[in-house]
C-alpha cells in the first residue's frame, strides 16, 4: 500500500469552505509471488490471509484483520468461484482509495470512496496455486477481473444547546459484493 495524506493546518474562521485532509492511497495485492514471472520460493505462492493451520485464515470472528478489502465467502456474491479451502476467497486487489473531511457552512463532513479490481486467489487464476515450481491447475474456476466501487458520506452540524444533527450514507455498487445502500439519519445531545 502506498499513499499520501495532506493536513491543512490554517486556522481560518469565517470562511464557507474549508478542507482538514485529503487522503490518496494505491493498494496492490496481485502478484503474492504467484505470477509466473515471479521468482520461485520453496513455499509457492503466499496466498495471504488464508492460513493451513487456522481453517478461518486472519479474520476474528470471521471477519478479515486489518484490511477490508480482502474479503472471506460471505457477502461476496455467490457466483464468483472459489477454492472450498480458502477462507479468504478474493485476496489478489488493486485498488485506489480516496478521503476527504472538511466543512461547508458549519457543516464537518467527511467522504471515503474505494474503486477496486479484485482477482479472486491463485486457486482460481489461470496460474493455480503453487508449491516450490510445482503448479497447480485451477480446479473451481477462474475468477473473473470483478469491477467494486463503495462509499461512505457523513455530515453534522452543531446547533445552539449542544444539539448536533447529521446523516451518513454508504454504498456498495459493482460485481463483487450485492450492490447495497444505506442511510442514517443522527441526532444528539451534549451535556
Amino acid at each position: 500500500m502506498s499513499g499520501i495524506s495532506l493536513t491543512n493546518t490554517k486556522s481560518v474562521t469565517n470562511q464557507s469552505f474549508k478542507w482538514n485532509k485529503i487522503l490518496l492511497e494505491f493498494f496492490f495485492s496481485k502478484n503474492q509471488a504467484g505470477e509466473s514471472w515471479s521468482p520461485v520460493t520453496p513455499s509457492g505462492d503466499e496466498n495471504y490471509y488464508n492460513n493451513d493451520t487456522y481453517i478461518e485464515g486472519w479474520s476474528y470472528k470471521g471477519i478479515g484483520v486489518g484490511n477490508p478489502l480482502i474479503g472471506t465467502r460471505y457477502g461476496i456474491r455467490e457466483e464468483l468461484p472459489d477454492d472450498p479451502y480458502d477462507y479468504f476467497i478474493n485476496n489478489r486487489v488493486v485498488a485506489l482509495h480516496f478521503g476527504f473531511e472538511g466543512s461547508v457552512k458549519n457543516w464537518d463532513f467527511s467522504i471515503k470512496t474505494s474503486y477496486s479490481l479484485n482477482y479472486g486467489t491463485f486457486g482460481t487464476s489461470e496460474e493455480g496455486h503453487s508449491l516450490g515450481e510445482i503448479h497447480y491447475p485451477p480446479m473451481y474456476g477462474i475468477f473473473p477481473e470483478t469491477k467494486q466501487f463503495s462509499s461512505y458520506f457523513e455530515a453534522n452540524k452543531l446547533f445552539k444547546n449542544h444539539l448536533k444533527f447529521g446523516f451518513t450514507g454508504a454504498f456498495d455498487i459493482g460485481d463483487l459484493y450485492y450492490n447495497s445502500y444505506g442511510l442514517l439519519l443522527k441526532v444528539s445531545k451534549s451535556f
